[in-house]
């Protein structure tokens, strides 16, 4: 058994690419406002947050798309592959 995980986090690392970006915002800015335009669609919470601020920062991260797709892949066939997929890239962007 431990070799069979060991051999799926080998397999894994191979697949991660990590990206990661980031930015600020004045909430006052143009950008800003389309950001904000369409933050309103995908989160009331987020919308609260950058409501009392004066500036926000945005960031996302990711484990790359080689990594995304063998997790969409591996849900069709074989869930705790996915899963375990899953949970290796939710560690590194984490």
């Amino acid at each position: 058994m431990n070799e069979l995980i060991q051999k799926q986090i080998e397999e894994t690392c191979q697949l991660i690419s990590t990206a990661v970006l980031f930015g600020s915002f004045s909430k006052d800015s143009e950008r800003s406002r389309l950001i904000f335009k369409d933050l309103l669609n995908s989160s009331s919470r987020v919308v609260k947050l950058v409501n009392n601020s004066c500036t926000f920062t945005l960031m996302a991260a990711t484990g790359g798309e080689h990594l995304e797709k063998e997790v969409e892949e591996a849900k069709e066939k074989d869930l705790t592959k996915a899963s375990i997929l899953d949970a290796a890239g939710s560690e590194v962007t984490g």
